[in-house]
């Protein structure tokens, strides 16, 4: 359970880093010729991505906590009998 969420936590991070990345490039190239004089590199908000980062994390922890919690409390066949 836990290396499931840890793999999709980590899998979307690096997706939405490189996506981010692209789309600011590319905006950066395209609003170039708008700004007087145009941006020479990105600015990175380090401390704006260090607290998502560990917002992500500690919310993921949260829900398989969570998830695992309910899973332990009660027996699983109710559940799954209470549906049919």
């Amino acid at each position: 359970m836990w290396s499931e969420a840890v793999t999709i936590l980590l899998g979307g991070g690096v997706v939405g880093i490189c996506l981010g990345w692209l789309v600011a490039f590319a905006l950066v190239k395209v609003l170039a010729g708008v700004f007087d004089p145009p941006p020479e590199v990105l600015t990175v908000p380090w401390t704006y991505l260090l607290l998502l980062c560990i917002c992500a994390v500690a919310l993921t922890a949260a829900g398989v906590a969570l998830h695992l919690r309910n899973l332990l409390r009660g027996p699983v066949i109710s559940d799954l009998r209470s549906s049919v």
